[in-house]
Order: structure tokens, then sequence, then C-alpha cells
């Protein structure tokens, strides 16, 4: 059997491997595409191609191939090693290839016109291979001219090209230079659940906590945190507002929280019997809701994190109202504005909870 039937069988095997159900829930095919390895993903990747764009003679020694997901998302970019440019080219040429796995296309540009070699570009390319030493620290470009070939290269520091000869390969004018270094800007915007290259040095077990169940999103109305938030921790929390705190009103439902500013975030106190403790008087009623308000939170659309407590007696209690499947002695974070509970749970268990208890063992 010759190499390219080998090739052929490969992917047959490997395209009946990645047939999915079209039922399956997207969490799920991302894991089972993960846990095949990365060659097989490779190879699943190739077959999109080819049904895709049937004329592209793909050549995986021209590109750097690297895996990349997140919970809802996988894909392959071949990124092409050298870029080429035919002579009085005037198009916006697109070099790098995008493998949706997911959706099992590649991704569209409709400003760039997608470089596919001709058999004598191929040839050209290849001289330059000839005469040109390619290092894998540097982005390579060539640019075609009438009687010569300008090699391009550079990378975060670095940058320089020169001209060879389109006959012999002699080299002339060759120029270098370093980018100044700059401080990278704070980005403000960080994404919620970015991708992550696997595979490069990612275990299984790394894949599938990238993977997990946030590709589902958890539109509960509450779920119960007792565990990670105590019954009297809660109380700890809830005294320090008062005591240390002042007063504020943050929202149109009542007026006058116990409030306190932890640095980046402030932190209110609702009262146990809604508006008919309109003011939150304390003398009135206790308080069973924490909420956490965090205007910079927009990144994540996530702004209102609320926590309530349901203590003894609460349920028979025909003042306070609490969820059915609520217990009591428990502690719950409620979904009043239907967001992700689990990405909620994420943020308030690596970064509320952490300051707060950080500001109130602080302020003994």
């Amino acid at each position: 059997m010759n190499r390219k039937s080998v090739y052929i069988l490969l992917l047959l095997i490997i395209k009946a491997t990645f047939s999915f159900s079209q039922n399956q829930t997207m969490d799920n095919t991302t894991k089972e595409i993960m846990l095949q390895g990365k060659e097989a993903i490779v190879m699943y990747a190739f077959t999109i191609i080819k049904e895709k764009m049937p004329e592209l003679d793909i050549n995986p020694e021209d590109y750097e191939i690297k895996v990349w997901a997140n919970k809802s998302q996988a894909i392959v970019i071949f990124k092409r090693l050298i870029e080429y440019i035919p002579f009085e080219e005037s198009r916006d040429l697109k070099f790098d290839i995008t493998v949706d796995l997911i959706q099992k296309d590649l991704e569209e540009d409709y400003f760039h016109t997608f470089f596919i070699p001709s058999k004598a570009e191929v040839k050209k390319i290849n001289f330059v291979k000839e005469h040109v030493t390619f290092s894998s620290d540097f982005d390579y470009s060539i640019q075609e001219y009438k009687d010569r070939y300008w090699i391009n290269y550079e990378n975060e520091s670095i940058y320089g090209g020169y001209f060879i000869n389109n006959i012999t390969g002699e080299k002339s004018a060759e120029l270098h230079g370093h980018y100044e270094s700059e401080p990278t800007p704070e980005n403000p915007f960080v994404e919620n659940d970015p991708l992550k290259e696997i595979f490069n040095s990612t275990s299984k077990d790394e894949i599938l906590n990238i993977i997990q169940t946030s590709a589902n999103p958890n539109m509960d109305k509450f779920i119960e945190i007792t565990d990670l938030l105590s019954v009297e921790e809660f109380e700890k929390i809830r005294n320090f507002i008062l005591t240390k705190g002042d007063r504020r009103t943050y929202r149109n439902f009542d007026s006058n929280n116990p409030h306190y500013h932890f640095n980046d975030f402030h932190a209110y106190l609702n009262s146990e019997i809604g508006q008919k403790n309109i003011n939150n008087d304390p003398e009135i009623s206790d308080f069973n809701e924490i909420t956490i308000h965090d205007w910079n939170d927009g990144a994540f659309d996530i702004q209102y994190y609320t926590i309530k407590i349901v203590r003894k007696g609460d349920i028979k209690n025909e003042l306070i109202y609490v969820e059915e499947e609520m217990k009591e002695n428990s502690v719950y974070l409620l979904n009043a504005y239907e967001k992700d509970l689990n990405l909620m749970l994420k943020h308030l268990k690596e970064h509320y909870l952490i300051k707060l208890r950080n500001k109130i063992n602080t302020h003994r």
C-alpha cells in the first residue's frame, strides 16, 4: 500500500470516529473531540479542509498546526510558515486556515482571498527554500518581484529582510532592526472563557477542565453553596457589613441598605422581609441576603451576585420568602438575572469570597 492510500485510509477512519450524533450537547462533542488526541484531531481537520477546499493540496510541513479549545469551541489553526505574495498581486491574501471542529466548517473571511499557490508558484517557493535558511524563531514572507524575491522576517522584537536573485539565489540589500519594547496595556475586557492551546503541554485532566460544564450554562434560579460558604461565615460577613459599613441605596426595590465598599466591589444587605422593611432598619428585621455589586464585571455580563441564607424557622415564617426546594440552615447563590450559575459560582469562589475573607480577617 502506497503513502497516498494509507493517508486516504486514515482519513476515512478518522472521519468515522468523529461522526457525532446531531442531538449531542456541544460540551460532550467537544470532550469527544479533545480526547481523541492531537494526531487524530489534526487528521479530522484535514478531512474538513478537503471537503470545503478540494482544490487545496495542503502539505502539513508548510504549516504550524495548533489545537485550541474552551468550554464551547474546538478549533485547529493551520498557520502558514512562509507567506508568498506573487508578482504584482493586488488582492488582500489570507494564508492561515482555521477549522471549526464543532461546526465542521472553515472560518469565513469576506475581506481576504485565500492563497492557493499554482504549480509555478510552488516551484518558486521551493526555489527560495533551497537558497534561504528559515528559522522557527521568525515569521517569514516572500514578496515576488520581476527578477528577485524579497525575504521578510520578523518576531516580537526583531525585523529584517533582504533580496535574493530569482536565478542565482544571490543575497543582497539586507536590512534589520529591533522593535522598541513597550509595556502591554491592561485589557479591561477580559474574556470569561478564552481559547487555550491544547496538547502543547496539556494533560488529559486539564483538557477536561478547560471544556467543563459551562458549555451548557446552568440557568437555574439558585444553587446551594453551604459547602463553599457556611452559615457561620455568612453571619460573620453580615455582622461585618452592619458594624463596619455605612448605608447606601443601590436599587429601586428598597433603600438605605447596609453597605460596605470592598475596594473593587460593593456589598449590600437586604432585609429578610423585603419591602415590609423598605428602609432596611435592623430594628424591624434581620438581613438574609448579601448582594455583591461589581460595576467592573461588565466583561462577564454579570454585575450582581446575591447570596441568601435560610435560617432555622424561616420556611414556616410567612413574612420571609423561601424558594421551594430550599432547606433551612443552608446558604444559596441566587440567579435573579438568568445568568450562567456555573460561571457565577466560579467568580464567587475565585474572586469575591477571597477578598471578603481577607478584609474581614484583617479587621478582627
